[in-house]
């Protein structure tokens, strides 16, 4: 894998979460972007914004990761942190071709782990001549 292999992250919220436009769970999602921008990560975040005047755009809880290998742990811990602030919420993790979800911190631990060796191991693959 190259350090330029994007990670995707998207955050589910928990079902009795039932608007993402809450200013509690936005206030969540906050925290996971300035916990990034903090860790000096470079990423993008996809929100939902309205071309009308005097509305205003919200998170929705997708980001895109430059540098996934070196990204991924700290992306685990922010993602772990977020997890813990309602039970039910979700995460999925993408690198590559290779997707998994999670929705606890050892999970999301064991996953990030797992989805950047099995890229790792897939990238080899397609190098040999």
């Amino acid at each position: 894998m190259t350090d330029r292999e994007p990670m995707k992250l998207k955050l589910t919220a928990a079902p009795t979460e039932s608007n993402v436009r809450d200013p509690g769970y936005q206030q969540d999602l906050a925290s996971v972007r300035t916990a990034l921008l903090e860790a000096g990560i470079l990423h993008s975040e996809r929100r939902m914004m309205y071309d009308a005047p005097g509305v205003e755009g919200y998170a929705i809880g997708q980001y895109v990761i430059e540098a996934a290998t070196i990204a991924g742990p700290i992306v685990g811990m922010v993602v772990g942190a977020w997890l813990k602030g309602r039970a039910g919420r979700k995460v999925r993790l993408k690198v590559g071709d290779i997707e998994v979800e999670a929705s606890t911190q050892a999970e999301v631990d064991v996953l990030v782990v797992k989805a950047l060796n099995l890229k790792v191991q897939l990238d080899k693959g397609d190098s040999a001549p």
